[in-house]
C-alpha cells in the first residue's frame, strides 16, 4: 500500500509513501521528533485517568474502544452539549472552557497537536489497519464465505431428507389408511373392527372341515417323513401348525384389549 502525498509547496508534484512507513517519512522530514512514542504514551496515559471522569453515558459510548485524537474531538463536542443542555456557558470571556472536565480534554487535545502527536497516532494505527487488521479481516470473510455456502449445501441436503421422509410418511399413512394428524387415535380408530375380525377367524378354524384339513396335511407329512412321531426311539417331528390346531381346540377365543 502506498499513500500519495501532495506537497503545498511543490503544486502538482506527488510523492509515493509506504504506507508502513510513513512515520519514518515524517521524522525524516521533520515533522515528527523520534520521541514521539514516548509523548504518545505519556498522552495516553491522561486519556486513561481523564476517562474515569466521564459520565456514564460517555464511558458505555466508548466502552472497549481506544481513544484516539478522533475520538478526544467526539468527547470534547459531546461535553459541550452537555453544558448547552444544563443552560451553563461553555466558554469564558477569554475564549477558554469554563468545565474543569472540558480543560482537561482540550489540554489533551492540544498535546495531541503539538511535535504533530496526532499525526504519530494516525499513521501508526494506518500501519496496523494494512498490516494486520485488513488482512485478518479477510480472511474471515473468506471463512465466513466458505461456511455460508457449507452451511446452503448442507439446508440443501436436508430440506431434500425432509421431502422424502414427508414422502415416505404419507405413503406410510396412505398404507395403514389414517391422516397421520394424529398418529395414535387414529391407530386405535382402524384397530377398534380387528376384535371382531379375528373372532370370525377363530370361529371359522373350529369348524369340522378345517380339522380334517391339518389331519389330513399331518398325514401327509407323516408320510413324507417316513416315520410316525409315536414311534419310540426316533426323532420327534416338530409340531405343525400350532396355531391353527390351537384356534381349533379352543371353545371359545378370548379377546385382546386393544387399550
Amino acid at each position: 500500500f502506498v499513500l500519495t502525498a501532495c506537497l503545498p509547496s511543490m503544486s502538482g508534484i506527488h510523492i509515493d509513501v509506504p504506507c508502513t512507513r510513513i512515520n519514518a517519512w515524517l521524522c525524516n522530514r521533520g515533522r515528527l521528533k523520534k520521541k514521539w512514542q514516548t509523548d504518545l504514551r505519556e498522552i495516553h496515559k491522561r486519556i486513561k485517568e481523564a476517562r474515569k471522569l466521564l459520565d456514564v453515558g460517555l464511558q458505555e459510548e466508548f466502552e472497549g474502544d481506544e481513544i484516539g485524537y478522533f475520538e478526544v474531538l467526539k468527547i470534547i463536542a459531546a461535553l459541550e452539549v452537555q453544558e448547552k443542555e444544563q443552560g451553563k456557558s461553555v466558554k469564558t470571556f477569554f475564549g477558554g472552557y469554563s468545565s474543569d472536565l472540558l480543560r482537561t480534554w482540550d489540554d489533551i487535545r492540544k498535546a495531541y497537536l503539538q511535535e504533530n502527536i496526532y499525526l504519530a497516532e494516525c499513521g501508526r494505527t494506518l500501519t496496523q489497519r494494512l498490516k494486520y487488521d485488513i488482512p485478518r479481516m479477510k480472511k474471515l470473510i473468506q471463512e465466513s464465505g466458505k461456511q455460508i455456502s457449507d452451511l446452503g449445501r448442507k439446508m440443501t441436503d436436508r430440506e431434500q431428507l425432509s421431502r422424502e421422509l414427508r414422502a415416505k410418511y404419507r405413503a406410510r399413512c396412505e398404507e395403514l389408511n389414517i391422516r397421520g394428524v394424529n398418529v395414535k387415535q387414529e391407530i386405535q380408530r382402524t384397530v377398534a373392527g380387528l376384535q371382531k375380525a379375528l373372532e370370525e377367524v377363530a370361529e371359522n378354524a373350529r369348524v369340522s372341515e378345517i380339522e380334517e384339513g391339518i389331519q389330513l396335511y399331518l398325514d401327509y407329512v407323516k408320510f413324507l417323513n417316513g416315520f410316525s412321531s409315536e414311534e419310540k426311539g426316533t426323532k420327534k417331528t416338530k409340531l405343525e401348525l400350532p396355531s391353527l390346531r390351537g384356534i381349533a381346540r379352543i371353545a371359545e377365543a378370548q379377546p385382546y384389549d386393544f387399550k
